[in-house]
């Protein structure tokens, strides 16, 4: 009789760890948003802009567990890109509800990007960002940047 009852636990248990591990476990957002990203679509003051447009194309970022680096068109005395690409390292964090991710630039001595995730999930991040317009009016532009994980 015991053993039948040591078996029927034994069973019971033995389901229960098999049941628990589906291979599909939840990412976290950590886990998510590691690894290289590659602007798709760029809309910025609301219109699209062609990936093709000088150095859009070449925004890529790279984000691993406390560090990014920021790889952005070089812009030239003119406003436009000059073809080159800069970048800028350094370490990143989220806020506390993983809404905004900020991107610190003490190191260039620029204010912090602070960037509103929008969407995040497998292989697409998608950020929104205000600044002070490019015209150096008082305005501000609103930048919205779709990456895609690069392979």
């Amino acid at each position: 009789m015991k053993n039948s009852l040591y078996l029927t636990v034994f069973i019971f248990l033995l389901l229960s760890a098999c049941k628990g591990s589906t291979g599909n476990e939840e990412l976290t957002d950590l886990e998510l948003i590691q690894g290289t990203w590659v602007v798709q679509i760029a809309v910025i003051d609301g219109n699209s802009q062609p990936i093709t447009n000088p150095g859009l194309g070449q925004m890529q970022l790279t984000l691993t567990e406390s560090n990014y680096t920021y790889l952005f068109p070089e812009v030239g005395a003119t406003g436009l890109p000059t073809g080159n690409t800069d970048s800028i390292q350094g370490i990143w964090s989220f806020n506390d509800d993983h809404s905004m991710i900020y991107l610190d630039r003490s190191a260039v001595g620029e204010d912090d990007f602070e960037w509103e995730i929008i969407q995040l999930s497998i292989g697409i991040l998608k950020t929104r960002y205000t600044e002070r317009a490019a015209d150096g009016s008082d305005g501000t532009s609103t930048y919205e940047f779709t990456y895609k994980l690069a392979s």
